[in-house]
């Protein structure tokens, strides 16, 4: 088949499979395509026993590795011990889990060792672990490195192009793969909503052009369509829209080289596309930081720092998982319920009654102004004044003096979503003494009352502002001509703007 990725990795077909099982990247590669395999959770020395089985047995043919490299995280540059970081695992847990284990007669004399063991996975994430994943990987006769989260760090370019390997990655946005195409990265693979794992909101079938357009302004770089696709003809069909060969991850699951436990993989091949969920509970995405409390904290401190504020963290564990029942209903597909501080109380009660023991531990407070020291030297000369947004600077610049305002917050139905917590726009709002109200198009909330709202605000400004009638009889005559020009004649003399701003 003609195709860059045929050119480039030196295969048949322009099918790339990605898969921690080694029988699977072995059967793919041998059929004519390229296996991928997944090392990211490999210690050294497994990698390497790993990679020689797939020499003895691939019949040279090309194959490839997958690891999973950021470029932020927390303590990046930092030497990180495994007893560090079982130190940092409260003592509470530890009990909980050993609790557990003794409930099924599992011996727990030496479960930190055990531990070291099974944090290999965040050593990898490194680039020092990643350095020394590829020192491994380079002894082997590869012709791919992919890498997700992220642009690939230095080392693993620079070692692709010594040795000639080419160098992947995986992206879920067209500002994304324009980063990647920049950094040199030498393959795109292009990961729609649908596939499993690392990716983003946009459907296959429209990022996948869109990256096309977008990168083939800058260089020719080749892509691979991930996502959902699980037949020649899918495949086919992200050819057509710019892709030039397919990543596929989930499909191989099902295989018969595959590792898949018999009973997980009858319910995959028996399961229809109605059958997939997006939980937000079990993702291989962490979900965003809820920041709106946090925020309004914040604002409110801003306006009046003379009382103090501190936050204290807590931790809590319990005998089973806190939120087991909302889990399950997750993932048969229920919506996320709100949560309340009425709920976790309640929760506290039935965790006593059916779950056994739960364990609170405190930590140390952390002072806000002591944070905000540290993050915005200067809060001290801002605190007190609240900052008019450009959005409204430019309103009052180009605007006439009198114009009616409104705030409008949009897509209120989507509040799993939310960018701008409630309380926070409401402030907002009241410190420029603006209205405001949130609505949603979908489900025609609020729509029509802010209209209204803006037209007694007009109402309201005219009546304050239109004169008095005078004491003497000099009135104009009613009739269907008068009317129109004393209306025309009115209409110019009060300025009218509706301005609808939205976040």
């Amino acid at each position: 088949m003609q195709s860059k990725i045929c050119e480039i990795l030196d295969i048949e077909f322009p099918l790339l499979a990605f898969s921690h099982c080694r029988d699977v990247v072995v059967a793919v590669s041998k059929a004519g395509g390229m296996g991928v395999f997944g090392a990211v959770n490999l210690p050294p020395d497994r990698l390497e026993e790993e990679l020689n089985w797939i020499d003895d047995h691939i019949d040279g043919k090309p194959y490839g590795i997958d690891l999973i490299v950021p470029n932020k995280y927390e303590g990046k540059g930092k030497e990180v011990k495994s007893e560090d970081i079982i130190r940092a695992v409260p003592q509470e847990h530890k009990t909980f889990a050993n609790s557990i284990l003794e409930s099924h007669d599992i011996e727990v004399e030496e479960t930190d060792e055990v531990r070291k063991g099974t944090i290999q996975f965040g050593r990898n994430l490194s680039e020092k672990g990643a350095e020394t994943t590829l020192e491994v990987a380079m002894k082997h006769p590869i012709k791919l490195i992919a890498n997700a989260l992220g642009v690939p760090p230095k080392i693993m370019l620079d070692l692709g192009k010594k040795h000639n390997i080419a160098v992947a990655a995986l992206v879920g946005a067209k500002e994304h793969a324009i980063k990647q195409v920049e950094a040199g990265v030498d393959i795109l693979v292009v990961a729609g909503g649908e596939a499993g794992g690392h990716c983003g909101d946009v459907s296959t079938m429209v990022l996948i052009p869109e990256v096309y357009n977008a990168v083939k302004k800058i260089k020719d770089v080749p892509i691979l369509a991930a996502g959902g696709i699980t037949t020649g003809s899918q495949m086919a069909a992200a050819m057509t829209m710019g892709a030039d060969g397919a990543w596929c991850g989930s499909v191989w699951l099902t295989t018969s080289e595959a590792e898949t436990n018999p009973v997980v993989k009858e319910k995959m091949l028996a399961a229809s596309s109605r059958d997939t969920v997006r939980s937000r509970s079990r993702t291989g995405k962490l979900l965003p930081l809820k920041t709106g409390m946090f925020s309004m904290i914040i604002h409110s401190y801003l306006r009046d720092p003379k009382k103090p504020i501190a936050f204290v963290p807590i931790y809590i564990g319990s005998d089973k998982v806190f939120e087991l029942g909302s889990y399950l209903k997750e993932l048969s597909g229920a919506a996320k319920q709100k949560e309340s501080l009425f709920q976790f109380l309640q929760s506290w009660k039935i965790l006593k009654q059916y779950f056994g023991k739960a364990y609170v531990s405190y930590g140390e407070p952390l002072k806000l102004d002591r944070f905000l020291d540290a993050a915005k030297p200067d809060w001290r000369e801002q605190a007190g004044e609240l900052q008019k947004p450009e959005w409204m600077s430019e309103v009052d610049k180009h605007a006439q003096e009198n114009i009616s305002r409104i705030l409008v917050g949009n897509k209120k139905d989507l509040e799993d979503q939310r960018q701008v917590p409630y309380n926070e726009a409401k402030d907002l709002a009241d410190h420029f003494n603006v209205r405001f109200l949130e609505t949603s198009a979908k489900n025609a909330q609020n729509v029509e009352d802010a209209f209204t709202l803006m037209t007694r605000e007009i109402k309201s400004k005219v009546a304050t502002s239109a004169p008095k009638r005078p004491t003497h009889d000099n009135s104009t005559k009613i009739s269907k001509g008068n009317t129109r020009k004393l209306a025309q004649k009115n209409f110019l003399q009060t300025p009218r703007v509706i301005e609808l701003s939205c976040f």
